[in-house]
């Protein structure tokens, strides 16, 4: 076949009988050819070269898989001559360029996957000559050109698997004179541009199991004949914008055998109905991002065989029903960003396959469940962003030996452990910000061993933080422990991870400032004194966010500090004095500049937008210097503040996840990647989700 074989996979092709070649196999009787299997598998050398028209000699041929490997130029014409063909795999075989139109001739082909990244095709008539195909998977390949794509599938009877994913397909057919694909079970035509309507011939096809058209840019209605399809298991439709649907009109159907429904980020609207519960067979249930509305109902508890379920970023309101705990496979239940009121049912502790509990961003009441420290296969728990009260103890945390990520912020809680608590737990990500922890540092902290996430902010903490601590800062990606009553000195060094952020704003720290090479520094309203150091911008290159404000620092601004890309710079209420340094011009993506309350003199840069800047002297005298007297703009403290700076924080997450990805995926027994990122999910929280919603739509309109 004049192959390139670096890895010598091809040892045993020697002598002149080629059936004990390996990948060879041939008929016992009359030794004829019968498979060629060379596949690249999984860190193996893939094979290059040239296949020689040779090949077509083997004219018993039934199986051909050259898959994975890197062999150059087209699909060799000559494959069209092994007329006994049945089984012909080359996806991602380096092949590349049209796919040649003779494969229609391959009438005994009953398996077909030219997977690639580089092929095309730009008519699809030769494919209705495959009359024999029941597998045809063409991932990846361009057939943007293709003007009917539809009418030449129709003309295969066997075909029973579908696969066209990112083909840029575009349009449908909404006329057939009769719909042929009558073994259709799976349909996949995800991450294409249809811009259409699905047509109503969909869901005539009875025998479909599987259909995948997440991410097509459809529109319309969602079609409620597929409610009554007797066989469908599967049913992705998400990640398209502008396809909508009445819930009590689409789940009032029969959905016999519904397993995977995924409608997440479509318009779903209106009510969920009490038939829902009918749909007995759901395993995966995701309708998140969607403008559903009224109370979840009680049926859910009949889904007895449900495993996941995400009704997150909604607009859900009412009570959680207590038949929730009748839901005993549940392992992840989302139901965050909603209008959600009431308490949260004790039968939650009757989960006990529960992995993943997220309720943040409601408006639930009353006391956290104790039942839930009986979910000892919990992994995440977040309940932030609520009007929950009452006390947290040591029940509640009871058999959680597997918890890794803790959410109780913006709640109203009173954490109870004894002095000598040990938690049963590790955990990677805990915020307790607003939570009411006592009047030391947690003591309980120091049993932990892999923290990468922490929140105390506002937690009613004073004194100093204990020294152990700071050794367990190098693993820390985020570190809020602003709004409380801590004193002492920062460490300087400051041993934490790059691109980390850090807040330890509006406590009583003084000293020298630190100078972490991180993302987001906000060290405000403290006690910290001195000037700033002149190394700074050499130090903490990769800094975004600092606001220095609210301290005692003297001295002149450094002119190091054009050498970083600031997004945000305050250093406002200060003593600092001398001239405003030129270099502050090369700051180029400044958005928000405060100098005010300083003595400072000199011009702002005109190369700083004079929209972001305040930069008076006092309250009292003015002062402004900006030149030829540009406008001034408040960084806001409330709401947006809160928002951008967790905008910081959650980027400082991003980038410590793919620092600490490579090492901590094989140091940690059990995977932190998803209780990482659920937590950088959980910044989200903190936006509103209409404005989520549209932004979405907005860029999917634009990539029209």
């Amino acid at each position: 076949m004049g192959l390139n074989d670096s890895w010598n996979r091809l040892s045993s092709w020697h002598g002149t009988n080629c059936c004990q070649w390996s990948g060879i196999a041939c008929d016992n009787t009359t030794g004829a050819v019968l498979a060629v299997d060379l596949p690249n598998s999984s860190g193996r050398q893939p094979l290059g070269g040239e296949i020689r028209p040779s090949l077509a000699k083997l004219k018993s041929l039934k199986y051909l898989d050259l898959s994975g490997n890197k062999f150059s130029g087209k699909i060799p014409h000559f494959f069209s001559s092994l007329e006994n063909l049945q089984y012909l795999n080359l996806s991602f075989a380096g092949f590349s360029g049209a796919i040649p139109p003779n494969l229609g001739n391959l009438s005994s082909l009953q398996f077909l996957d030219v997977s690639s990244f580089s092929s095309n095709v730009d008519n699809l008539e030769w494919v209705s000559g495959l009359v024999s195909l029941k597998y045809l998977n063409m991932y990846s390949v361009d057939l943007s050109k293709v003007g009917e794509w539809i009418e030449p599938l129709n003309k295969l009877p066997l075909l029973s698997e579908l696969h066209l994913e990112f083909c840029v397909l575009s349009g449908f057919i909404y006329s057939i004179s009769s719909v042929n694909f009558t073994s259709l079970k799976v349909l996949n035509l995800r991450d294409n541009s249809f811009k259409a309507n699905l047509p109503n011939w969909f869901v005539n096809i009875s025998s479909l199991v599987s259909v995948d058209i997440r991410n097509g840019m459809l529109t319309g209605r969602i079609p409620l004949g597929f409610g009554e399809l007797p066989n469908l298991q599967s049913l992705k439709l998400n990640y398209n914008f502008e396809l909508s649907a009445s819930c009590f009109q689409l789940f009032s159907r029969s959905w016999k055998k519904i397993q995977v429904l995924d409608l997440s980020i479509t318009e779903l609207h209106g009510r969920l109905p009490a038939l829902l519960g009918n749909m007995t067979s759901l395993i995966q249930f995701d309708l998140h991002f969607n403008y559903i509305e009224g109370g979840i109902p009680s049926s859910i508890g009949k889904l007895s065989n449900l495993q996941y379920i995400d009704l997150s970023l909604n607009n859900l309101t009412g009570s959680l029903p207590d038949s929730i705990g009748q839901l005993k496979n549940l392992v992840e239940l989302r139901l965050n960003n909603n209008l959600l009121q009431g308490s949260i049912p004790s039968s939650i502790g009757n989960l006990q396959r529960l992995t993943t509990l997220t309720l943040a961003s409601n408006k639930l009441n009353g006391a956290l469940p104790d039942s839930i420290g009986l979910l000892s296969e919990l992994s995440s728990l977040d309940v932030s962003l609520n009007k929950l009260t009452g006390v947290i103890s040591e029940a509640h945390f009871h058999s959680l030996g597997k918890l890794e990520n803790i959410s109780l912020s913006e709640n109203s809680f009173i954490l109870n452990v004894s002095s000598n608590w040990v938690p049963p737990f590790q955990f990677i990500a805990l915020e307790m910000g607003s939570c009411h922890l006592g009047m030391s540092f947690p003591s309980w902290l120091k049993s932990q061993k892999q923290v990468h996430v922490l929140d105390f902010s506002g937690a009613g903490i004073s004194g100093s933080i204990p020294n152990w601590f700071w050794d367990m800062t190098s693993s820390l990606a985020i570190l809020n422990v602003s709004f409380n009553s801590l004193e002492g000195h920062i460490p300087n060094p400051f041993n934490i991870i790059s691109y980390a952020s850090v807040d330890l704003s509006s406590n009583q720290f003084k000293g020298p400032i630190p100078l972490p090479n991180v993302i987001l520094l906000d060290l405000s309203n403290n006690q910290f004194s001195g000037s700033i150091p002149e190394n700074i911008g050499q130090v903490m290159s990769v800094l975004l966010f600092l606001s220095l404000s609210g301290n005692k620092l003297t001295g002149a601004i450094p002119a190091s500090i054009g050498e970083i890309s600031l997004d945000v710079l305050d250093l406002s209420k200060n003593n600092l004095a001398g001239s405003i340094p030129s270099s502050i011009g090369n700051c180029s993506s400044l958005t928000v500049l405060d100098l005010q309350k300083n003595n400072l003199s000199g011009e702002i840069p005109n190369s700083i937008d004079p929209l972001t800047v305040k930069c008076s002297n006092d309250s009292n005298n003015g002062g402004d210097n900006y030149p030829d007297g540009g406008g001034k703009a408040d960084q806001t403290d409330n709401g947006n503040g809160f928002i951008d700076k967790w905008f910081y924080m959650s980027i400082g997450v991003g980038f410590a996840a793919g620092l600490l990805l490579p090492y901590l995926v094989f140091a940690m027994k059990r995977s932190w990647g998803g209780v990482y990122f659920a937590f950088v999910d959980g910044t989200a929280y903190r936006l509103s989700s209409e404005k989520m919603k549209a932004a979405a739509r907005r860029r999917n309109r634009g990539a029209r």
